[in-house]
């Protein structure tokens, strides 16, 4: 269930910032396995998360940046070479509009689950007994005060990330840099768009993953440990690896990645032609057969790594 439990930041609303809980740290979409590409310059093998976009009649490059939605505050900087990129583009894009107002109500609102549906009813009687108390004693937050919320959003409470420092997201550091520049930050897609990916997971799914999160902490927190050192060594190929191993990920990779790659596909061609236009979003959407940069290799434009 790990790659099940890789939900983006941004679906979590603010209490998992404010009690700095692990909040599935990618998106499924930033773990899942993928199949390399056949490219002359592989860039499912290079290790980078920053890549350059021209040609195919653009007038200036965008740039395309694979985040990590929680990670240590020292790992969350631009080297001086990626700052000059960021400093060229004119708008960002991230998964979702971070300038709108009434994001976290909107995300608050599709943290529920439908009417009539409640943890006490996914559960057994001595799950939630053990549910009840795991959150007492180890997270100090009434589980009752949560009996509707989904339970992807409690998964991402209950399963400790390991990471001994201070945390952010990419998507703060990047919404601040935005915000200094004065650029407009939009979305790729709705909280509505985003949220619906889930419907393809059951709500006895969601709460088998709370479970499993409460049952083995230990075990979650080191794999989680590992897609963090390979993520800050910048290895996607790695990131492969580890994610290969579980069986559940090609379950979900159809709706979690391939199909918001190819909508994303037409706003991000169409942007980078209007003006220069920093991207970000989960890091696995850039590579495989059917990730960003092979489908915008395969419209004719150009991808090259911009290395620190």
């Amino acid at each position: 269930m790990l790659a099940l439990r890789k939900i983006c930041l941004q679906k979590i609303p603010q209490i998992a910032w404010q009690h700095k809980a692990l909040p599935f740290a990618f998106t499924l979409s930033a773990l899942c396995a993928w199949p390399g590409m056949a490219v002359s310059n592989k860039p499912t093998l290079a290790k980078s998360l920053m890549w350059e976009v021209t040609g195919n009649g653009l007038n200036q490059p965008s740039y395309l940046f694979g985040t990590i939605h929680i990670n240590c505050k020292n790992r969350l900087k631009f080297s001086p070479k990626r700052q000059e990129s960021f400093a060229k583009a004119q708008q960002v894009y991230l998964e979702l509009d971070f300038d709108d107002p009434t994001l976290q109500k909107q995300i608050g609102q599709n943290t529920q689950m439908p009417p009539g549906k409640n943890l006490q009813k996914l559960l057994t009687p001595k799950q939630y007994k053990q549910a009840r108390k795991y959150f007492a004693d180890k997270l100090k937050l009434p589980l009752d005060f949560f009996s509707t919320t989904r339970p992807f959003i409690l998964t991402s409470l209950a399963t400790p990330s390991g990471l001994k420092c201070p945390v952010d997201s990419w998507e703060e550091v990047i919404v601040k840099m935005a915000q200094q520049k004065k650029l407009e930050i939009k979305g790729l897609e709705s909280v509505k768009d985003q949220f619906a990916v889930f419907n393809t997971i059951s709500l006895k799914e969601e709460a088998a993953m709370l479970m499993d999160a409460i049952n083995n902490p230990l075990k979650n927190k080191q794999e989680f440990l590992k897609l963090i050192a390979a993520y800050n060594n910048e290895d996607l190929s790695q990131l492969e690896k580890i994610t290969k191993a579980d069986p559940n990920a090609k379950k979900f990779n159809t709706s979690l990645l391939d199909d918001r790659n190819r909508k994303w596909i037409p706003i991000i061609t169409r942007e980078a032609k209007s003006k220069s236009t920093f991207f970000g979003f989960g890091a696995a959407h850039l590579v495989g057969s059917e990730g960003v940069l092979a489908l915008l290799q395969k419209a004719g434009y150009t991808v090259k790594p911009i290395k620190d």
